[in-house]
């Protein structure tokens, strides 16, 4: 019981390390930013579009602390999120969906008496991915009289993309993470 408890509060801490990372490189350069957005979303932003890196913390219902990975905003228009994974995890969507609710409750809009919640464009990378990755997350809301809404996310096998391919789709602000590739090779 004890040592599996050590190796989540282990595995938990390697999950930072490379969440942190993540946000570090992600203040390294706008120019490279806007080009990493434009990869993730499929967008065409000029390079020197304004970004604006959203406060992501927030507070549970039970007082725990929220942060997501990173919320931009790019030309104080479209908001982004990119939450980074180290490994599949099911809940990941169900996380990536509070985050983005909470960041729309702080721009809540009413119109005509109806309240407006505009969540960001989201997406998963995969630090790890393998063969049980998925291409998408979803979540299904369901209301009492049983409609649904279906919330997708997409996600990045980061590791499946070669050097040049990162290079190649304007996507190098991520070469850091791409270290990750030597955790795999037995070097015994």
């Amino acid at each position: 019981m004890f040592i599996t408890k050590v190796d989540d509060v282990l595995a938990e801490e390697i999950n930072q390390i490379y969440d942190k990372t993540l946000k570090r490189i992600l203040t390294l350069s706008k120019t490279s930013v806007v080009n990493l957005i434009n990869a993730l979303f499929e967008k065409a932003f000029p390079i020197d579009s304004d970004i604006t890196y959203n406060w992501t913390e927030s507070v549970s219902d039970n007082l725990d602390k929220i942060i997501a990975d990173a919320i931009l905003t790019v030309n104080n228009v479209e908001k982004f999120h990119i939450e980074c994974q180290i490994n599949n995890d099911s809940t990941i969507v169900i996380r990536v969906f509070e985050y983005g609710f909470q960041e729309a409750l702080k721009y809540k809009n009413v119109v005509d008496d109806k309240i407006i919640l505009k969540l960001p464009h989201a997406k998963i990378i995969y630090l790890e991915p393998n063969s049980n990755t998925p291409s998408e997350v979803s979540l299904i809301l369901q209301t009492p009289d049983s409609r649904e809404f279906e919330y997708k996310v997409p996600t990045i096998k980061f590791l499946s993309y070669s050097i040049e391919e990162l290079n190649k789709q304007r996507m190098v602000i991520l070469m850091p993470l791409y270290l990750l590739k030597l955790r795999k090779i037995d070097v015994y």
